[in-house]
């Protein structure tokens, strides 16, 4: 049957009945939100409640990792100190001998001009005929 054959009482009938469906949808969505905000919160306190394990947990895992770092870099330390002496050592040798030979080389050509230019030369004409 049509609402037009049922006449105005089922109209009325109609209005509450949409009235109804429209309050308990509501009441739905009333009670599906309060719903998804008590389980919104309540995994919110699960994850703080997993942090706060996980971050005891870690808490000594992070201070060994820490100390074996420290240990770490102590050790190398410790190595690169003596290696860094040993380096200021031979960079002082190697001074040394360079002044050493550089004055021989004065002394030899204030002593010997003449045969320093000749050996000058000499180590030139060879260079010149080797990269020919």
């Amino acid at each position: 049957m049509t609402l037009a054959r049922l006449g105005t009482g089922a109209v009325i009938g109609t209005r509450r009945y949409r009235t109804v469906i429209r309050f308990i949808e509501e009441s739905e969505m009333e009670l599906t939100s309060s719903t998804v905000e008590r389980k919104a919160s309540q995994a919110h306190d699960a994850v703080d409640a997993a942090a706060a394990k996980a971050s005891e947990r870690a808490a000594p895992a992070i201070d060994r990792v820490a100390r074996a770092a420290h240990d770490t870099v102590d050790k190398v330390a410790q190595a690169a100190g003596p290696a860094a002496d040993w380096l200021n050592q031979s960079a002082e040798q190697l001074k040394a001998q360079q002044q050493q030979l550089v004055d021989g080389c004065r002394s030899t050509i204030r002593e010997r001009p003449l045969v320093t230019i000749g050996i000058a030369l000499f180590a030139g004409y060879l260079v010149g005929r080797l990269v020919r």
